[in-house]
């Protein structure tokens, strides 16, 4: 939500020219950011977004050797 209100909502929003965005590394503050008002519609220029899997993109913490490996193509 910080990137968007970067963009959209400062005095200085206009100067940025591409925007990248990464999900929370917790649930407690991506529950937390989602209270934050924002306005993606404001949006005029390129953005790049990325988000996790499970429930944040630190994976499971009491697991975190697991959480680190790739999983792409592994079955």
């Amino acid at each position: 939500m910080g990137t968007i209100n970067a963009v959209t909502a400062q005095d200085n929003g206009n100067r940025y020219k591409v925007m990248y965005a990464a999900s929370a590394p917790t649930l407690q503050i991506n529950l937390d950011l989602l209270k934050a008002p924002f306005d993606i519609s404001g949006v005029n220029i390129p953005c790049f977004m990325v988000a996790g899997t499970k429930k944040v993109d630190a994976g499971n913490p009491a697991n975190f050797g697991d959480s680190q490996k790739p999983s792409l193509g592994q079955r």
